[in-house]
């Protein structure tokens, strides 16, 4: 019996330890996994500008054919409700979809608050804002008018 009772008291131990050190694999995976997941929101998301498409990249991203795009411009402001319908909003990064307060739906690329903003909005009414930097905002605008005149003749500008 006594044999019994030192073996029973050094069972509840070992079990003990197997729990403790399950928890101490698991917490600091976890906080790897929120940390790879703050900073892949926080990663720049770009435009490129190719022969057949524009591609907006990232996890938001979007691919459009030139002949899509139903208006294009650089804007100073950005619809003044917005709602974080699917996405991420922390500081000046807005990424996803949100909603204005007429209840329309917005995608948000917004890697920074560098005005002006890019304006896509697409035949199907599909509306982007885009920032990178003030200076990539406006040279992507100079990119995509420069294919629209190329790729898509029939395109009609559109000034504010």
């Amino acid at each position: 019996r006594g044999i019994d009772r030192v073996n029973q008291t050094m069972a509840k131990p070992k079990k003990q330890f197997k729990k403790y050190a399950i928890l101490l694999w698991i917490l600091p995976a976890m906080g790897v996994l929120l940390w790879l997941s703050n900073s892949w929101h926080d990663s720049p998301d770009t435009i490129i500008v190719s022969k057949n498409k524009l591609t907006i990249e990232g996890q938001y991203g979007i691919v459009l054919g030139y002949d899509e795009i139903k208006k294009l411009k650089l804007t100073d402001s950005l619809p003044k409700t917005l709602k974080r319908y699917n996405g991420y909003a922390e500081g000046d990064v807005r990424k996803g979809r949100f909603s204005t307060g007429f209840n329309k739906r917005v995608n948000l690329v917004l890697n920074s608050n560098a005005k002006p903003y890019l304006y896509i909005e697409t035949k199907k009414n599909r509306r982007i804002y885009f920032s990178e930097t003030t200076e990539r905002n406006k040279d992507l605008y100079n990119q995509i008018t420069s294919a629209l005149e190329v790729y898509s003749p029939n395109y009609i500008y559109f000034e504010d």
